[in-house]
């Protein structure tokens, strides 16, 4: 089953040769692209489309044109298939096989919507151009060149309550014998299946709306028709379709459902206000009214009303409250005519449902107040803002609450010093204004301040605000630094830092600590506190111009001697020769007591290091005269106590003594009773001798203390002689010495000015610049760019040096 195509290059005619055979190729001969192709095998339920095929008499014979070769028609396709091609069979000279694919299969609830595009003859028939039919399954579909698809159809499953929508594509009359029209439309709503003919299009399947107790179906009317119930309907009507008329509804062709609307259900304690209400008698909606509804109860929609939200009625306790305003002339249930615009208040215990005519602005409480808590009330008929303090209050019906507005930095401030993070300005501002403490509140209305005095807790009216003082802070001091609603009585202290000078031009930077306080007895005086903007600020500025002019009249040696002094005479002033103790500043009731030295240091580095050395020195004396004193007391405290050691010991011989005494008494008395006569005589007189001895070594031994006693007194005045000298002798030496280095650092410096200002600046320039020059001048002399000097004894590094000389001579 094998086939080539032979080309005689005589004639160039080609032919067809089939297998099998051993065919020898003549000189002439030559095989058409040099294969051997295998003849075309249609299998079962297949097809092939053959492009230019051989014409065929209607017997099936091949067709020759004059010069006997088959004649091929040319631009045709022609589909085979195994009912007729069941062998084997080659391609002639001009066919292609265009495709070889599976037969479509047609299942048998399936259609194919075909339209021939040429004339032709099959199985069904004669076709015309133009002619359109259906082939329904099930069966094996050939599609051929000379017809196209149109589409493909599908039969539609009708189940009741639903319908399928169809229009006429052209004038016909349909499987019930009804002639329809072109786009003419129907609803087919027979139970079963139903397939399309070619002159029918399907709209859409069409399903039925379910209607229960609890929803309905909203309608509106395409054109003027009568419906299913009878009910003529007008073009743009709309209407809803209940369970009352019917379980379910299918829309018809002029009808369009607006959507399913679920039945409103009031519970007893709900209402709801209906608008556009549709009036049954009229059967029409009455525009621009309201109509209330109260639960319980239920209903449906009518098309064109609309429902505002479900509401719950007003539940009013005793402390309870509604704010209601009229928005047209009303009459109440107890014959109350209100006028639109009016408002009035329903106050509990009660249940409230608003008419339509009357509008809920605001429910109202109770507002509970404390003996200390209060709240802004604004009139709004009079606009005048007043305050409620120490009981509960509920607004009247002209009556809002007012928030209190503070400058963002006083409410920083007032948050801060209240412990608050936020507050509400509805409610009274109250401030607790801390003890010694003043403040100031300013009346917006009546331009007037009002003093308070701590301890106290304040209250602010609508019209009152805060008086924020702006104070000098940090050292040295910046204005604007502390912000405070209240100011401190004092006393206390200020710290300043600032620079002066003293008549020998020495500089110093003096840290001092300024005690203060108020000098208040009322409010009176209180009240002058505030005409200074900044008291802070001007005290330490005029205690510095102060200092300023009095330490300009002073050497540096004498204000370091005597620094505490002078601040203070200048600072304090002076009176009959004694510095006062306290100076008073009457435009603000400003009392200073004292002033107190930080620090004194000098702004020259050089001075600094000086008097550091001054004082360090100064230092090591004092120290030593300290220790020496500490030593002279140590010394004085071991003589008297040896001394009292040495009476302490002689005491005791004394009461030994004493107590001997007493016992050789006893002896003596005992020995006269035990002897008579010469033992007597002899005791007696030994006892005198005794007696006699012991009073001369008590006398003895009293003259002893005496004595040391006047030793260790003059050996003690006469150590604290030689230490006292000695003190004063080094003292002096120490003073002399550093006055003496003063005066030659002094000398040196006005030595190096006059130099300097003989020299003059010009000079010194040239100075400098004559060595440099002078060596440039000398190696140009000699033609060197640069020179070495060396003792011929240590090695030199040549090599970088080399390398500068080289760079040097490049440049």
């Amino acid at each position: 089953f094998q086939y080539i195509h032979i080309l005689d290059k005589n004639y160039n005619k080609r032919r067809l040769q089939e297998g099998p055979i051993n065919f020898p190729l003549q000189d002439h001969e030559l095989v058409v692209d040099e294969k051997i192709h295998e003849m075309i095998v249609i299998p079962n339920l297949w097809q092939v489309s053959i492009t230019n095929p051989i014409e065929r008499d209607s017997e099936g014979k091949i067709v020759l044109d004059k010069y006997s070769n088959p004649k091929n028609r040319w631009g045709i396709s022609e589909v085979r298939t195994r009912d007729k091609w069941s062998k084997p069979f080659p391609l002639y000279p001009g066919e292609i096989l265009s495709s070889k694919k599976a037969m479509d299969f047609i299942n048998q609830d399936s259609a194919y919507h075909l339209k021939a595009l040429l004339p032709f003859t099959d199985e069904e028939g004669e076709h015309k151009i133009g002619d359109e039919w259906m082939v329904c399954g099930p069966k094996y579909f050939v599609k051929r060149p000379e017809m196209e698809i149109v589409n493909f159809v599908k039969i539609y499953i009708i189940v009741k309550p639903n319908g399928l929508r169809v229009a006429a594509s052209r004038n016909f009359t349909d499987s019930k014998g009804v002639k329809r029209l072109a786009g003419e439309e129907w609803l087919i709503s027979e139970e079963g299946s139903y397939m399309p003919n070619v002159n029918e299009t399907v709209i859409g399947e069409v399903e039925a709306v379910i209607l229960n107790d609890m929803n309905a179906a909203h309608l509106k009317a395409k054109n003027n028709f009568t419906d299913i119930y009878g009910i003529k309907r007008h073009a743009g009507e709309e209407w809803i379709v209940t369970k009352e008329t019917a379980s379910f509804h299918t829309c018809g062709i002029y009808e369009e459902l607006l959507g399913v609307e679920d039945r409103v259900v009031l519970e007893i304690d709900q209402y709801v206000v209906i608008e556009n209400p549709f009036d049954s008698e009229t059967k029409k909606n009455e525009l621009g009214k309201l109509k209330l509804i109260k639960g319980e109860s239920n209903f449906f929609l009518n098309p064109g009303e609309t429902m505002r939200d479900i509401h719950k009625m007003y539940i009013l306790t005793e402390g309870d409250a509604l704010l209601l305003q009229a928005w047209e002339d009303y009459t109440d249930e107890e014959g109350n005519k209100r006028e639109c615009g009016r408002k009035w208040m329903i106050q509990g215990p009660c249940s409230y449902i608003p008419p339509v005519s009357v509008v809920v602005i605001e429910k109202r409480t109770l507002i509970p107040l404390d003996k200390n808590e209060g709240i802004y009330i604004r009139n709004k008929t009079t606009g005048e803002v007043r305050t409620h303090i120490g009981s509960s209050y509920l607004l009247q019906p002209n009556e809002i609450l007012w928030s209190k507005e503070m400058p963002d930095k006083i409410e920083k401030l007032y948050l801060k010093d209240m412990h608050l993070k936020k507050r509400d300005k509805t409610r009274i501002v109250a401030y607790k204004c801390p003890f010694n403490s003043v403040m100031q509140i300013y009346n917006l209305k009546e331009r007037s301040n009002r003093i308070v005095l701590g301890p106290n807790y304040l209250t602010l009216d609508p019209d009152e605000q805060f008086c924020l003082m702006s104070l000098s802070g940090s050292t040295p001091k910046k204005e604007g630094l502390v912000e405070t609603l209240y100011l401190k009585l004092g006393p206390n202290f200020s710290t300043d830092e600032f620079l002066v000078e003293t008549s020998d031009h020495t500089r110093l930077i003096l840290k001092l600590s300024y005690n203060w306080q108020f000098n208040i007895r009322n409010k009176e005086e209180a009240q002058q506190i505030f005409s200074v903007r900044d008291f802070i600020g001007d005290l330490c500025s005029t205690m510095a111009s102060k200092i300023r002019s009095s330490i300009a009249t002073i050497n540096f040696e004498d204000f370091h001697k005597k620094s505490d002094h002078y601040i203070k005479k200048a600072v304090f002033g002076e009176k009959e020769g004694y510095i006062n103790t306290s100076i008073r500043f009457d435009v603000c009731n400003l009392l200073v007591t004292d002033v107190d030295i930080k620090s004194v240091v000098p702004s020259d580095p050089n001075t600094k290091t000086l008097l550091e050395k001054s004082v360090s020195l100064a230092i090591q004396l004092t120290t030593k005269t300290i220790q020496q004193e500490y030593d002279i007391a140590s010394r004085i405290k071991d003589q008297e106590f040896s001394g009292e050691l040495e009476k302490l010991i002689i005491r005791n011989k004394i009461n030994f003594q004493e107590k001997n005494i007493d016992l050789n008494k006893l002896k003596v008395e005992s020995r006269i009773i035990e002897k008579t006569g010469l033992s007597r005589a002899q005791a007696l007189a030994k006892k005198d001798a005794e007696l006699i001895e012991s009073q001369s070594k008590v006398k003895y031994v009293k003259k002893q203390i005496e004595s040391n006693e006047i030793e260790n007194d003059f050996e003690l005045r006469k150590l604290k002689k030689t230490n006292e000298n000695e003190y004063l002798q080094k003292s002096e030496d120490q003073r002399l010495e550093l006055k003496e280095k003063l005066n030659k650092i002094e000398i040196e410096s006005e030595k190096f000015t006059k130099i300097m200002e003989a020299i003059e600046p010009e000079t010194l320039v040239e100075i400098a610049k004559s060595g440099p020059e002078l060596q440039a001048k000398l190696l140009s002399g000699l033609n060197l760019s640069g020179y070495i000097v060396t003792d011929g004894n240590n090695p030199i590094n040549l090599f970088n040096v080399a390398a500068n000389l080289t760079d040097n001579s490049g440049k």
